[in-house]
This record gives C-alpha cells, sequence and structure tokens, in this order.
C-alpha cells in the first residue's frame, strides 16, 4: 500500500536500528570495561507474566553454560524492575547490564553470540541485530509478533493457543511447557557452530 501510495519499490522490508558511532564506541567501552570477549545474554523477565519462562530454569541454563562453555561469560539483560530476579540469577560469570540506552543495546547485542530471550522488546532486539536468538514463546500469537529471522522458537501449542488472558486457565502455562533440555539442546547447537535454519525448525507442539 506503501509503494504503491509513494510510487517506489522497497529493497528491505526488514525494520532497522539506527546507531552512531558513539553508541558503537559505548558499547566497546562497556564490553571492554566488563573484560569480556565471548558471551551469551539472557533476558530473564518480561512485562507479562505469561510469556516469562521460570527464573528457576534460567538458574540452570546458567549452571549449563557455565560447566559447559566455560569461555563464556552471561550477560543478564534487563531493567530496574527486573533486578530481583536478575539478581537472583547473577554468578561468578555473570554481568549485570541494566537500564542500557536501547541503541547501546543493540550494538551490545549484536557482538554476542547468543540471545536466550522471552518474547518480549530486547528479544526482537537481538533478532534485528543478526544475532542468534533462542526465542521462548508463549501465549501470543506467532504469526502476528514472531522474529522473523535468525531465530528459533520454543513453543509449545496447547489448545488454548493462541490467548491475550492476564491468567492461565491451565495447570502448567504453554511458557513452562519448555524444557531445560531443550534450550540446552538449541544452545550446544548455536555455539557448536553447527548449520543454523531460523524459524519454524524448531517448533515443539502439544494437544494438551
Amino acid at each position: 500500500i506503501v509503494e504503491k501510495a509513494l510510487n517506489f519499490k522497497a529493497e528491505n522490508y526488514m525494520p532497522e536500528i539506527a546507531v552512531d558511532k558513539e553508541d558503537e564506541i559505548k558499547a566497546e567501552k562497556f564490553l571492554k570495561e566488563s573484560k569480556i570477549d565471548k558471551y551469551a545474554c539472557i533476558v530473564p523477565a518480561t512485562t507479562n507474566k505469561l510469556k516469562e519462562w521460570k527464573i528457576e530454569n534460567f538458574e540452570k541454563i546458567i549452571e549449563f553454560i557455565s560447566k559447559k562453555y566455560k569461555n563464556y561469560k552471561i550477560l543478564l539483560i534487563g531493567g530496574e524492575n527486573d533486578m530481583a530476579k536478575i539478581e537472583k540469577l547473577k554468578r561468578e560469570n555473570c554481568i549485570l547490564a541494566i537500564n542500557l540506552n536501547l541503541r547501546v543495546l543493540y550494538e551490545i547485542l549484536k557482538k554476542s553470540s547468543l540471545v536466550i530471550a522471552n518474547d518480549g522488546g530486547v528479544m526482537h532486539l537481538a533478532w534485528l541485530s543478526g544475532t542468534r536468538t533462542i526465542a521462548l514463546w508463549g501465549p501470543i500469537n506467532l504469526k502476528l509478533m514472531k522474529p522473523l529471522k535468525n531465530s528459533i522458537i520454543l513453543h509449545h501449542k496447547t489448545e488454548c493457543y493462541p490467548c491475550h488472558t492476564e491468567k492461565c486457565r491451565r495447570k502448567i502455562s504453554c511458557i513452562d511447557l519448555i524444557t531445560i533440555e531443550e534450550v540446552e539442546r538449541e544452545i550446544g547447537r548455536v555455539i557448536r557452530g553447527g548449520k543454523f535454519t531460523p524459524t519454524p525448525r524448531t517448533f515443539y507442539k502439544l494437544e494438551a
């Protein structure tokens, strides 16, 4: 519609984040001061509890990365409201990235080996940056909001999907059906540098 109205042909439909040299310098400074080389990013919180994987699961994932990939640091990303959860996850090899400028965060995500995130703003920023992203997906309609590239979506489809309710009526919500083993398997594939086939290669379906 826009092309027709303005009489032009778009060459690239993908959204982009505009950054400048100052943003790049700030990102490099943060990484240098934090003594980070290889690193994975974890985004444990969202504004919608139904889209949030349990904090205990993220603890297991951090333990897995720490033991199996000892040369990797883990960047814990969030805002001030997420501090209680992030502090619970903090380990010796973890670095906190709190309330970063979005453009600087974009540059940091771009340089990471992997991002593991709930469905949310930072997850979308991650795949936009070109970084391989493991998206932990809950009740929101994938057709409307899914990552468009660079992503593996882990999702269990239930009989009530999609939904936008404030309280889940199931004993186990769809986000909690994602297992630690599923996430660990995808981490291994990404870090080992094997063939990466984006969405929807990994799509777990469960009819409840």
